[in-house]
Order: C-alpha cells, then sequence, then structure tokens
C-alpha cells in the first residue's frame, strides 16, 4: 500500500527512490510488482533502479516481470541500458510480458535506436522481432533505422519480415527509401502475413509511389487473404490511381471469398 501511495504521487516522490529500490528485494511478489510500477511512476528521477529492475526481469513472478519491465518504461531513455534485457523478454512464455517489454522499449525512445539496430541482426529470432517491435512504437523517431529495416525485409525469419515491414510503414513518408523493397516484398515474399503488411506500408508511406497501383492490382489475385484485404484497402485510398483502382476493385466484388468482396 505504501509503495502504491508513492506511485501516486510520481515525481514527487524521488526522495523515497532509495526505500523503493531497498524493497525489490521484498520476499513477496505483489510487494515487488507495486514497487517497480511505483518507481516508474516517479520517472526519469528513479534512475538509480535501473539495475535493480533489469534484475527483476528475470523474476520468477511473470507479474514481477512484467512490472519491472513497466517501471524501466516510465523511467524513459534513462533506462536505455535495460534495452537488450528487455529484449530478451520477447521469447518469455507469458506474451503479456514481451508486450510491456515492448512497450517499454518504445517508451525509452531513440536512446534505444542504436541498440536495436544492432539486435535486427541478432542470432535469435524472438530479439530481432522485440527490436523491429520496439522501433515500430517509435514511429517517425525510428527514421534513423530505415536502412537497417529495409535489410530486415529479407530476414529468414518471415515474422521478422512481416514485422518489419509494418514498422517502415509506421515511420510513414519518411521511409520513402523502402519503397522499391517493400514492392517486392509485397509480390515476393513467401509468407501472405509479410506480404501483407509490405502493402500496408507502401499505403503508409507513398500513395503516389511508382508502380504501386500496380502492384496492388496483382495483390488483388493473391492466394493469402491479409495480403488481399490489404490490397483492397491500399486501392481504395488511391485517389491519384483512381483510375486503375476502381476497375481492380469493382472486379473483385466478384471474388471467390466473401471477406474479399
Amino acid at each position: 500500500e505504501a509503495a502504491s501511495r508513492l506511485g501516486v504521487m510520481g515525481p514527487k516522490a524521488d526522495g523515497a527512490v532509495g526505500a523503493l529500490v531497498a524493497a525489490l528485494a521484498d520476499k513477496i511478489g505483489f510487494v515487488r510488482s507495486e514497487v517497480a510500477k511505483a518507481l516508474g511512476k516517479i520517472g526519469p528521477n528513479a534512475s538509480p533502479a535501473v539495475t535493480a529492475l533489469v534484475k527483476l526481469l528475470k523474476d520468477p513472478d511473470e507479474g514481477v516481470r512484467w512490472a519491472a519491465a513497466e517501471g524501466l518504461g516510465g523511467i524513459g531513455p534513462e533506462a536505455k541500458s535495460a534495452v537488450p534485457a528487455l529484449l530478451q523478454l520477447q521469447d518469455d512464455q507469458f506474451e503479456t510480458v514481451g508486450e510491456w517489454a515492448s512497450r517499454a522499449i518504445g517508451q525509452i525512445g531513440p536512446a534505444a535506436i542504436p541498440e536495436l539496430i544492432a539486435a535486427l541482426k541478432d542470432d535469435e529470432p524472438h530479439v530481432r522481432l522485440g527490436a523491429a517491435g520496439g522501433l515500430g512504437r517509435m514511429g517517425l523517431k525510428a527514421k534513423s533505422a530505415v536502412s537497417a529495416l529495409i535489410e530486415a525485409l529479407e530476414d529468414r525469419n518471415a515474422h521478422v519480415r512481416a514485422l518489419s515491414a509494418q514498422t517502415l510503414g509506421q515511420i510513414g513518408p519518411e521511409a520513402r527509401s523502402a519503397v522499391p523493397a517493400l514492392l517486392k516484398a509485397a509480390l515476393k515474399d513467401t509468407y501472405g502475413g509479410a506480404r501483407g503488411e509490405a502493402i500496408n506500408a507502401l499505403g503508409q508511406i507513398d500513395l503516389g509511389a511508382e508502380g504501386l497501383a500496380a502492384v496492388l492490382v496483382a495483390a488483388l489475385a493473391d492466394e493469402d487473404g491479409r495480403a488481399q484485404y490489404a490490397a483492397a484497402v491500399t486501392l481504395g485510398s488511391l485517389e491519384k490511381h483512381k483510375d486503375v483502382a476502381i476497375p481492380a476493385l469493382t472486379a473483385a466484388l466478384k471474388d471467390d471469398s466473401s471477406w474479399v468482396r
């Protein structure tokens, strides 16, 4: 209860950081969780807690791991040294823990970008996934990672390719240099999910991209519904290419799939 009340006080409770760090070693998991959350609510002034919170990312209690990630995210850029450990949590058996770890990386922000770019080449696919996801949460702020994400479109793991395409779309027009690689992925990637994410990204980056309308028309006949859906939605926003888009969408109204129709 004391930890929870200190968390409500937020930055005004920065004088309690030392006591809260000591309480991270409490034998009761629920207490450790509340303390970790409180430190995150205090924010950057709780940076002395980073090392202790990183240790809790390996706590046997999944609630504590989740709270430790939440706390590190609340501390923000001052917790950039925690990025490698947060990336390891992408393989946690509890999906929510990995989600909070990814969110924390996004809150740490641009300070984490060098670590994330390096992690896109890690041997472990879950680490590469975490890196792509963390960059995606930063949106436009991750524009310096575009070149690395373009390379990741060729990753041996299909989900990494899909998430890298999604992240390029989240960066938006500043990722325009990725258009040729995304056009290739939209048509030739062996994973339907990656093809769909590449199509979505193309729509977010540059609706006037050369050859985009033709790629989308071809994608309407894709064997994977995710790619077809993405193509239909993106074609619907191609006002500059309505002469191509309208006939293609009209023809797709007769598709065998009710979802596509």
